[in-house]
């Protein structure tokens, strides 16, 4: 059996982390709060910069979708 992609990413701390920081990619307790989604919601995320690095920013409906996935993920792979 393979492993899909938000169960490779959930609960995972993001490489970027400071000693001071626990960002997870998503995140199982306030998936809102996930890593994955801060780099694309904010200008200035709090570690690294803005994705995608280069191209236009996601529209609001492609920041939408990929918080539902997230959500749902989060919840999904919380049951395994």
């Amino acid at each position: 059996m393979t492993i899909g992609v938000a169960a490779r990413l959930f609960d995972v701390r993001a490489v970027q982390n400071t000693p001071s920081t626990n960002y997870k990619l998503i995140d199982p307790q306030t998936p809102s709060s996930s890593y994955i989604l801060l780099k694309v919601k904010m200008i200035m995320p709090p570690l690294g910069a803005q994705m995608p690095s280069t191209g236009p920013k996601l529209s609001p409906q492609e920041e939408q979708c990929l918080l539902d996935w997230v959500v749902a993920e989060a919840t999904n792979c919380g049951e395994l």
